[in-house]
């Protein structure tokens, strides 16, 4: 009698769940780290699960002549690998400086940081955040992801092609302007994300779904028959 009783239970609800529209997932997510080096890259793939416009800053510049973070830029990629292009695709900058909000924070961000907002369709992408000057291999015509980049294999490019110098990478354009590898990237607006190679979170709610089931599974096993 119980288990019949369960069974109905669990098909009204999966039948309810079925009949409702699925409502669109918005996250945001701040990500931050270190390059040791000019040629270093960092790649994060996220989600979309409907078309949306969708918000990418970089809160590392601050101001010139601070020591802080260097000077980024950001690129695009679709499903297969290819370059979104001028404008959809690429973010470098700001010009003046400016703060923005992700998940209820205000951060703000400097000259030559990263601010792009962008209309993309629902769908799988990369985005790969780099040093100024260390392009995809055919900018700004098309390209492909798995070309490579301009100098991502040369790790002081800022002093030895760009002469910017004195420290051996992180120099800023003004040449007596040394920054840090430090970096924070916020992605606002997306479904959900991966960075390869980093663990990966189980979400917030499929971990309660998760204990929620055991505890009903556990309460049921315990509950005395009645005869």
């Amino acid at each position: 009698m119980h288990k019949n009783k369960l069974f109905f239970a669990v098909a009204i609800g999966a039948f309810l769940g079925a009949a409702l529209p699925a409502r669109a997932v918005t996250i945001d997510v701040d990500l931050s780290g270190t390059f040791q080096a000019d040629s270093d890259i960092f790649t994060v793939e996220f989600l979309l699960d409907s078309d949306r416009l969708v918000t990418f800053f970089t809160s590392s510049w601050i101001s010139a002549n601070s020591g802080l973070g260097f000077d980024t830029a950001l690129f695009l990629w679709d499903s297969n690998g290819d370059w979104l292009g001028i404008p959809a695709g690429y973010g470098e900058d700001v010009g003046l400086g400016g703060s923005a909000l992700s998940n209820g924070v205000s951060h703000s961000y400097g000259e030559n940081d990263v601010f792009l907002n962008t209309f993309l369709a629902a769908g799988s992408y990369t985005a790969t955040l780099v040093q100024t000057g260390n392009y995809p291999a055919n900018f700004p015509g098309p390209s492909n992801l798995a070309d490579g980049f301009w100098y991502e294999n040369d790790p002081n490019y800022t002093r030895d092609v760009f002469g910017w110098g004195p420290n051996p990478h992180f120099n800023g354009a003004a040449g007596n302007d040394p920054r840090t590898g430090d970096w924070t990237l916020h992605l606002v607006g997306i479904s959900d994300y991966n960075v390869p190679g980093a663990p990966i979170p189980e979400p917030a709610s499929l971990t309660l779904m998760a204990l929620g089931a055991g505890c009903c599974a556990l309460r049921y096993r315990r509950r005395p028959e009645r005869r």
